[in-house]
């Protein structure tokens, strides 16, 4: 199932900060929540339907044991975006382009080889001209489209404020005494609230999970409501590049979602001295990679009553550049695209990959 999912209020969610009131004054927000939220509000919004299931949560008899979140983005005006892939950067003073700022890719550069203090990677991203970075930010579907077939030029990113897809309104509280029901002094505190845009809502993708085809569920750090409609059987995917693929001997890993890796940003079945690594009978050598400061994702047990285990996640939008050791362009598409590759949470949504061709710019250090 893919269903829109529209908060009707404004929406918290906590990110992996601690957070107590009278030792904290602010809570950290984090926007986009990461795919487990959503889970976690669909697999309870099942129990809130089948109220006598629930002492079922959490053992082999589970009904939402097999439900795996399948896509998670934004929408803008009914038109999925995906956050910014991170090897592309803004040219200072360039104009406006379909409402966005417009940006390009960094280039990749060869490494000479038997240098001192290179590192495993083989190849670095840069740029000839001035650039700055450009976080929070999104692009529409079609972008992503062209970004993944190798395209160079010019394509429009989407700042999260700045664009109007969501405006932050912090909101200031105090902690209630539950006996003399008056404040109770030291517990102070503001937290930071998020409201969509008008024209901004979830997509969401959901197999496993037997739901109303629309309905209502609780969603985030405060438990606002969110209204959920069915859209169709399927997410939206991008038609991976075959032919560039092949012909390149190389592709581009992008990450929808943030994804969960044993060794840190590298993904497990690479080996971080060599590089190297097979995967679903692919071997592939990690060239280059442009992934952003590590995030964490932890949640709440509520059959336990206790904090799950704190995770940490490479951020959504990272990208992994490969060079194709054995294996044809088909397997590598059935391999990765399309795939939550994460090595934890997968069935939460973690981990969301799409297959991309690299551009056709390449240099080298000498």
């Amino acid at each position: 199932m893919y269903a829109e999912l529209t908060p009707l209020d404004t929406v918290f969610f906590r990110d992996g900060s601690p957070f107590t009131m009278g030792q904290e004054t602010w809570g950290n927000s984090q926007f986009p929540p990461p795919p487990s939220v959503v889970y976690g509000a669909l697999r309870t919004r099942y129990f809130a339907e089948h109220p006598g299931r629930l002492s079922d949560a959490a053992t082999s008899e589970d009904p939402t044991s097999s439900a795996r979140l399948t896509s998670f983005h934004l929408r803008r005006g009914g038109v999925p975006c995906f956050p910014l892939p991170r090897d592309l950067v803004e040219a200072p003073g360039a104009d406006d382009l379909r409402g966005g700022t417009p940006v390009t890719r960094l280039e990749q550069t060869d490494l000479p080889t038997g240098g001192v203090g290179m590192g495993p990677t083989s190849a670095v991203l840069s740029h000839p001209g001035e650039v700055d970075d450009v976080r929070r930010s999104f692009v529409e579907f079609g972008d992503l489209v062209e970004y993944l077939r190798g395209g160079t030029g010019p394509i429009a990113s989407m700042h999260l404020t700045e664009n109007d897809l969501v405006h932050p309104e912090p909101k200031i509280g105090i902690r209630i005494n539950q006996d003399s029901r008056s404040a109770d002094d030291g517990f102070l505190y503001r937290v930071g609230l998020h409201r969509l845009g008008k024209d901004t809502s979830f997509g969401i993708g959901v197999d496993g999970l037997p739901l109303e085809e629309a309905g209502l569920l609780k969603l985030g750090g405060e438990s606002k409501p969110a209204r959920y409609e069915h859209l169709g059987d399927d997410s939206p995917v991008p038609d991976p590049p075959h032919d560039a693929i092949a012909s390149q001997d190389a592709f581009v890993l992008y990450l929808a979602t943030p994804a969960i890796f044993e060794h840190g940003w590298i993904p497990s079945w690479i080996d971080p001295e060599t590089m190297k690594g097979q995967e679903s009978g692919v071997s592939v050598r990690l060239e280059t990679a442009a992934v952003g400061k590590p995030g964490a994702v932890g949640g709440w047990n509520m059959k336990e009553g206790k904090p799950k285990p704190m995770d940490r996640t490479v951020p959504a939008g990272s990208v992994y550049r490969f060079s194709i050791s054995e294996g044809t362009a088909a397997e590598v598409i059935e391999a990765f695209h399309d795939r939550r590759i994460s090595d934890g949470r997968a069935q939460a949504g973690f981990g969301h990959a799409f297959v991309g061709a690299l551009p056709s710019t390449r240099s080298s250090l000498s």
